[in-house]
């Protein structure tokens, strides 16, 4: 059985959409029963429980972090259902786009970041709102004439790219963030909203 430990963010949510589109049987846990379900214990499992690092994938006796190689293993590993497809080209568009996401927007906005801004007295809302505008700018702008897109971010068919665009606009509009200044990323939300896939894991947040 693989096991999933993940929290209530962005990048759980992002790993739970793969999991159900790849139809991949799975139990989810909360991160402190980690240490307590591992057949053998390592240092390094005891660290990311106390940092509180999330989404973590355990899997043939072995323990994955991080949402962007988590899934790069989760496509190679269970290839039945590919999110990761075409040429060169098109799979370097859809890690451009999850990039965006993983690296320019979500560790400004996640809980660690959020807790540390409240720390020093700083309005998170504010800091949030900027990033999540800055952010979905430049993927509004990447994906609005682009050829390839269709439905999704990438063509008719789900990829990569909506696992984590979806979790994301999620998370802005939980603040209070209007997305309907960005027509192509309500389209893609709209449309994959339409899958049980998408629908059912924002029903459980």
């Amino acid at each position: 059985m693989l096991l999933f430990i993940q929290d209530h963010c962005t990048l759980s949510d992002t790993v739970r959409i793969a999991l159900q589109l790849k139809e991949i049987e799975h139990e989810i846990l909360p991160l402190d029963q980690l240490t307590e379900r591992l057949p053998k214990v390592l240092p390094e499992h005891e660290l990311v429980v106390s940092q509180g690092i999330t989404p973590v994938l355990h899997d043939e006796n072995r323990t994955y972090i991080q949402s962007h190689a988590i899934l790069e293993y989760l496509d190679e590993a269970y290839p039945e259902v590919p999110l990761l497809m075409g040429m060169a080209r098109d799979r370097i568009q859809t890690r451009s786009l999850m990039e965006i996401i993983s690296s320019d927007i979500e560790p400004l906005i996640n809980k660690r970041t959020m807790g540390h801004l409240g720390d020093v007295g700083l309005d998170s809302k504010i800091w949030q709102h900027y990033w999540f505008k800055k952010g979905f700018e430049l993927l509004e702008a990447l994906l609005r004439d682009n050829p390839a897109r269709g439905r999704y971010c990438h063509g008719d068919t789900i990829t990569l790219a909506d696992c984590y665009l979806v979790p994301q606009i999620w998370a802005a509009t939980d603040t209070g963030f209007d997305i309907s200044q960005y027509e192509t990323l309500s389209s893609i939300l709209e449309h994959c909203m339409m899958l049980e896939e998408f629908s059912d894991i924002r029903n459980k947040t």
